[in-house]
């Protein structure tokens, strides 16, 4: 892999890992966090204001009601991970959103654990 590549996947990488804070912030469980699909969150290339939740991923803070407000840090942070080009190289639109890599295999919920402990939202 050449420099540049290491470059844009580490900035990825942190783009992700902020995006993952902020959902946990939110009131996300890991399990629910690792469930959400880039077709949910993004409407037009833009991140929705609220996401209606799939029934298989629960309520989120301990709310009753599947729909949750995105904040507006939440939102900068998801379009920037959805600019990233790596992104969409192949795979389809409906991908989990939470991969150790653009179009690669999912992270566990101890992955995502692992990563809400050591980042830091700013």
């Amino acid at each position: 892999m050449d420099t540049k590549r290491e470059t844009k996947l580490s900035e990825w990488r942190r783009i992700r890992n902020k995006v993952i804070g902020l959902l946990k912030e939110a009131g996300f469980k890991p399990s629910q966090i690792i469930m959400l699909r880039y077709c949910e969150l993004y409407k037009d290339g833009k991140p929705v204001r609220s996401l209606q939740l799939r029934p298989e991923v629960g309520y989120v803070g301990g709310k009753k009601d599947n729909v949750v407000r995105l904040s507006k840090r939440l939102r900068d942070a998801l379009e920037r991970l959805y600019r990233e080009p790596l992104l969409f190289e192949g795979g389809g639109f409906c991908i989990p959103v939470i991969t150790d890599r653009p179009i690669a295999r999912v992270l566990t919920r101890e992955h995502v654990g692992r990563i809400t402990r050591q980042t830091t939202v700013r």
